[in-house]
């Protein structure tokens, strides 16, 4: 989901409060970054923002300056940034990070009300670590060797309930691992070691106060098992997640309007052409439940749910199969109100390769 005042993290959906609309990215088949936005009850889609960029783009609000951020991994193999300033009401082109980040995979972006600043996360291409640059009152700065070896794309989330910025990944023995900052510095955390497979999800849940990874765990043939940890003051593995088979990474987002922790995915392996039925599993503060009236959808991607501020909304973005001779995907969209779920609807036309 998108970031703001309670420090969510960045994604390629985030609901801008300067702008007052929620926008979604996906990079095309011709790596550029495309971009549609939901303001005032309509859609305005097909707006190239340039660039040369791959993998998955992570978008987030910055209170501190007001400006709408978007972070990609370059075609060059280094991390990229452009923004929208409500100042100027333009976006101010791409630009490298620097210090310059060399990196593999796409990163992950966090904003950090305890510091007020803007936090990017990445791995390494030559030692495979984990490494940080982040941007504050006085401009960009590379952060603090952080010497945790990943082989994953990072996930960066900040913990209102320990004030801290935390950051999962699979480490090299395919089990979760933890980087956390807080006032005393940087920490290795203990994570339960969950044998994992593809990204993690981290998300901070409102309602019981904790903090929650969801992985996919050891494939088979119909999928790999969704798996869950969580904090609140010590760590848990989770007995109760309905048992669910997933193919890809999850992707988990707080619900503002029903009051619930939502965890979506792509579903086992379609058992034929590509890509896989969505599914979901929620919790309200009281059981976990299996969502059975999902709209009929086929998914490619990796979901990314976001609340919708604006229209109290809740919404799920990916991209279906290519059609037959095609490169790239419409980007298409589910989303739930208080009558049900709605879509799929496309809400941007563009060739893209990733949402």
């Amino acid at each position: 989901g998108g970031g703001g005042p309670t420090g969510l993290p960045g994604g390629p959906a985030v609901f801008n409060p300067g702008g007052d609309d929620l926008e979604v990215y996906g990079v095309g088949a011709d790596h550029s970054l495309q971009e549609a936005y939901y303001k005032n009850g309509a859609w305005h889609s097909n707006t190239t923002l340039g660039g040369s960029v791959t993998g998955t783009p992570s978008a987030v609000y910055d209170i501190a300056s007001g400006n709408l951020e978007v972070y990609a991994t370059g075609t060059d193999g280094t991390v990229q940034e452009d923004y929208w300033s409500p100042k100027s009401g333009a976006w101010a082109g791409w630009r490298q990070l620097l210090p310059a980040m060399a990196v593999v995979g796409s990163p992950a972006v966090v904003y950090n009300p305890g510091g007020k600043d803007l936090e990017v996360y990445a791995r390494a291409k030559t030692s495979g670590n984990l490494v940080e640059d982040y941007w504050n009152s006085t401009g960009w700065h590379a952060g603090a060797p952080l010497k945790q070896a990943i082989t994953s794309d990072p996930a960066a989330v900040y913990n209102p309930g320990g004030k801290d910025i935390e950051v999962y990944a699979a480490g090299t023995s395919a089990t979760l691992v933890e980087q956390y900052w807080n006032a005393k510095g940087w920490h290795i955390g203990t994570p339960p070691k969950e044998t994992m497979t593809g990204i993690p999800s981290a998300v901070y849940n409102p309602i019981g106060k904790d903090l929650e990874v969801y992985t996919a765990g050891t494939p088979g043939s119909a999928g790999a098992p969704l798996h869950e940890v969580y904090w609140n003051g010590n760590w848990h593995t989770s007995t109760n997640l309905p048992a669910t088979l997933i193919s890809g990474s999850p992707s988990a987002a707080y619900d503002n309007e029903g009051g619930t922790l939502e965890v979506y995915a792509k579903g086992g392996p379609a058992s034929s052409g590509a890509g896989a039925p969505l599914v979901e599993v929620y919790w309200n503060g009281t059981d976990w439940h299996t969502s059975t009236n999902l709209p009929a959808w086929t998914a490619m991607g990796r979901p990314a749910p976001v609340y919708d501020n604006e229209g109290d909304t809740f919404e799920v973005y990916d991209i279906p199969p290519p059609a037959s001779g095609a490169t790239g995907s419409p980007l298409q969209e589910v989303w739930w109100d208080p009558n049900g779920w709605h879509g799929p609807q496309t809400v941007l036309t563009a060739n893209l390769i990733s949402p």
